[in-house]
């Protein structure tokens, strides 16, 4: 057994010593979604959940939550294909908009990435095929590719985003970083490089 796995056994027996036992900690643990599910789902299902991870960053979540039905309204249910063929003037509109948090830049991540979602059907039927299809062996690859041709979905909002659609996928909580160095990981303590990352994906 490698020091790897003997400490994710200690860790995961801390963690049913901490919650009240195995049967508690189950209930807390999030079940993937299948990948028949991911695929299923349209792309207004992640381009709301790509903004709403978007939008969490840097605000109080419950803000976020509570606000969020507007958002729903206001942005048209993040229909991609509806939301492309509004004008720069009804853009511009959203961010005086008191219904949702008017964060101008945050507002026209929503237009970037509606953009990016069209963009992959091209090659894909979804968003949630393009997912299914991406190796399961290769998040670092999956966050790589968000953060440089999505909008604002770098470093942690990537990884909630993912977590929240349901993708099976890590994230590197402050946590999940000291127990990955515990278990020998040689990795810094807010890991952004690619290095970093290309260790915690081979662990």
């Amino acid at each position: 057994m490698s020091s790897t796995t003997a400490s994710f056994d200690a860790i995961y027996q801390r963690a049913c010593d901490r919650k009240g036992g195995e049967r508690n900690l189950t209930t807390l643990l999030s079940q993937p979604a299948t990948p028949q599910a991911l695929a299923e789902q349209p792309d207004s299902f992640y381009l709301a959940n790509m903004s709403r991870c978007i939008f969490n960053a840097g605000f109080v979540w419950k803000i976020v939550t509570h606000k969020w039905p507007d958002f729903e309204r206001v942005f048209l249910n993040f229909e991609p294909s509806i939301l492309l063929r509004l004008s720069d003037e009804q853009w511009e509109k959203f961010s005086s908009d008191e219904r949702i948090i008017r964060h101008h830049k945050k507002i026209q991540t929503i237009k970037h990435n509606a953009q990016y979602l069209h963009d992959l059907s091209f090659d894909y039927n979804g968003f949630g095929d393009f997912l299914t299809q991406w190796p399961t062996d290769d998040q670092f690859g999956l966050l790589f590719e968000l953060k440089q041709r999505a909008s604002r979905l770098g470093g942690m909002s990537g990884q909630y985003f993912l977590r929240r659609c349901g993708y099976d996928g890590y994230v590197l909580s402050k946590d999940v970083v000291l127990c990955l160095q515990d278990a020998g990981c040689d990795i810094a303590n807010t890991p952004t490089a690619k290095r970093d990352f290309r260790v915690i994906q081979d662990t």
